[in-house]
């Protein structure tokens, strides 16, 4: 039994080993965490409003995704571990519904409410217990250890999440729309602390990686 649960979490484990999804997740969420912060801290007429400044940012953040990711698995992981390509599972349908089911709280939230952060409140954290428990589902049951950034996240979270409304509004901006100053100055926040937890977490990852998997060259000197 305990061999068919070790042969499962394989693909999760190989696909984890090296940090780079956590790694690719905190830089993606920390482009758009600073392209947000820009948009919402700047005039109507900024740079940052333009719809070609948007096109060329996702661009530049994308392809520095792709080749970034790309060059760690060509440069340290495949060396160590080797190339192994799982059969894509239905796991991708447990991210999307997730993801769904949270925007779906969230937007519920602000429709029904116009105090985003009072009676918000309980479905911003909702919302970010799903995000964790796929944070969970994905990384954390394949590396024990992780239970502890999950923990962090959640607890970021809920530290978030009962702020003073006066220190998320100003989070915000002055260009947040109006009764959604507080709800996207929770949003901001969160976003900066999660990409850097994740950023944190896949740089540790990475780092026990090298230091435990020497590549064959090292190992014939």
């Amino acid at each position: 039994m305990e061999q068919i649960e070790s042969l499962l979490k394989r693909p999760a484990l190989y696909c984890n080993i090296d940090g780079v999804w956590e790694l690719g997740m905190g830089a993606l969420g920390m482009g758009y965490f600073v392209l947000i912060w820009l948009q919402t801290h700047s005039s109507v007429n900024s740079i940052w409003h333009s719809m070609w400044t948007l096109f060329v940012y996702v661009g530049i953040l994308s392809a520095g995704l792709y080749f970034g990711t790309k060059f760690i698995k060509t440069r340290i992981t495949y060396p160590r571990t080797g190339f192994v390509s799982y059969r894509k599972s239905s796991a991708v349908w447990v991210f999307i519904i997730a993801f769904l089911v949270a925007a779906l709280v969230a937007l519920s939230a602000y429709t029904f409410s116009k105090r985003p952060m009072g009676a918000a409140t309980p479905a911003f954290l909702i919302a970010s217990l799903v995000f964790v428990s796929m944070y969970v589902y994905r990384v954390v049951l394949a590396a024990h250890w992780k239970w502890i950034v999950a923990g962090i996240l959640t607890i970021s979270a809920v530290i978030v999440a009962f702020l003073p409304a006066s220190v998320l509004a100003s989070i915000a901006g002055h260009s947040a729309p109006p009764g959604f100053a507080q709800i996207g100055g929770a949003f901001l926040l969160l976003c900066f602390a999660w990409s850097t937890i994740s950023l944190i977490s896949g740089g540790i990852s990475l780092y026990i990686y090298v230091r435990h998997t020497p590549s064959p060259g090292s190992e014939t000197d």
